[in-house]
């Protein structure tokens, strides 16, 4: 939608919950957690709701994507090491990496001004 709320444009239409959208930096694409396979993952949208496709095929819970400021990388959190890790990925989702690795739960990660910075 436009800041002063007109033009709102559902993006989305699954039985499936789709949470947690994140615009690319271009405002080309809009990335997003959803449940619609049977488990969370990460999928990515045009910004007009058309080309969909899934990032992640994890057996695990992948969620909380942040996109890079090139709009080339995604990081996100996912369960598939057993409990939540850091991992990134390209924009298409190929080449995903684990970034961490922590006995602890590594959640929610974002890219900042100087590229990627770690949850606080």
């Amino acid at each position: 939608m436009n800041p002063d709320g007109s033009g709102q444009t559902q993006l989305t239409n699954h039985p499936g919950t789709d949470s947690n959208p994140t615009w690319s930096p271009d405002s080309s694409w809009v990335t997003f957690h959803s449940t619609r396979d049977g488990n969370g993952e990460i999928y990515r949208t045009s910004s007009i709701g058309t080309a969909t496709s899934r990032l992640t095929t994890s057996a695990e819970w992948d969620g909380s994507p942040s996109w890079s400021l090139d709009g080339t990388q995604i990081v996100f959190q996912s369960f598939r090491a057993g409990n939540g890790e850091i991992y990134r990925m390209n924009a298409d989702g190929s080449f995903q990496m684990r970034l961490t690795n922590d006995p602890s739960w590594d959640a929610h990660p974002f890219w900042g001004t100087f590229g990627w910075m770690p949850p606080l």
